[in-house]
């Protein structure tokens, strides 16, 4: 009878310790995603260094933000800009206790940031989808057929899956 109880304890803990449990972020998705939304992104593709030294203390369930010095360039239906250096805000988001995080991106990275005026923001999300590597030249192409359509096929999607 102990066993049983502890048993039952044990599958109960492992399973609010699963409870959030995230898929491998696919690109073709993600573009159809931020391609959707209501607010402006920018695929942008380079490396981000995080300010985690002025991040405010973890506490469950509480967005945070900081910032971070992007060095990259924007995506375009024409290609790749110019290398752009810039600051951008990271801020995470929440899904009841989860809570996105925050890292240095030291490798060529694509990034989805979202643009108001003249600033961009690198939504941190508990199953994060808007900073996604390896950056390759065919991930690149496709970003662009999606680009010139207005958005990635089904086709596309499911050739991303895992």
């Amino acid at each position: 009878m102990r066993a049983l109880v502890i048993c039952c304890l044990m599958f109960g803990l492992v399973g609010q310790a699963h409870a959030l449990s995230c898929a491998p972020p696919n690109l073709a998705e993600s573009f159809n995603y931020f391609q959707s939304s209501s607010s402006v992104y920018q695929i942008a593709v380079g490396t981000m260094k995080t300010d985690l030294a002025s991040l405010p203390a973890f506490k469950d369930g509480t967005p945070r933000k900081t910032t971070a010095r992007f060095q990259g360039r924007f995506l375009s239906k024409k290609g790749l800009g110019s290398q752009k250096t810039g600051k951008v805000t990271v801020r995470s988001t929440c899904a009841a206790s989860w809570c996105g995080g925050f890292a240095n991106f030291d490798k060529p990275t694509i990034f989805f940031l979202r643009k108001s005026g003249s600033s961009y923001t690198l939504i941190s999300s508990p199953c994060p989808d808007s900073a996604i590597t390896p950056y390759t030249k065919a991930r690149i192409e496709l970003l662009q057929r999606c680009m010139t359509r207005g958005g990635c096929t089904e086709k596309e999607i499911n050739a991303l899956n895992f």
